[in-house]
């Protein structure tokens, strides 16, 4: 068994400790819980339902669609923040970020579709 820079049998491991008035739980740290899904499951919901209602619901005021756009990009934040935490990837979490923003931008009908292809087509050159 093999610890740091120790190397020995775990009784060896355990006896160094204990000889030089160390406690093992100060430097063995116990992996974190994993998020359950209930953490993902909820604001996946919520941001989909966010979605639906800008995407179907044309009859909605301007003070009420932009209170269900900043609850979808909460909910979304929320989302980032336990990808964060879960998968401890700044790639992912980035990614899901403007994704989510961005699909909020076209629900709520200040960006279209063919306005992102074209941004992205400018990046390109």
């Amino acid at each position: 068994m093999k610890f740091g820079p120790l190397e020995g049998t775990s009784e060896e491991i355990k006896n160094f400790f204990q000889d030089n008035g160390l406690r093992a739980a100060d430097y063995i740290a116990l992996p974190d819980e994993p998020i359950g899904p209930i953490w993902f499951a909820v604001p996946i919901a919520i941001f989909i339902a966010a979605l639906a209602v800008l995407t179907f619901l044309s009859g909605l005021t301007k003070p009420a669609a932009t209170f269900v756009f900043l609850i979808g990009c909460a909910a979304g934040m929320w989302l980032a923040v336990n990808t964060q935490l879960r998968f401890k990837s700044p790639w992912a979490t980035g990614t899901l970020v403007l994704g989510c923003l961005l699909l909020m931008l076209v629900a709520l009908g200040a960006v279209t579709p063919l306005d992102l292809l074209n941004e992205v087509k400018s990046l390109k050159k």
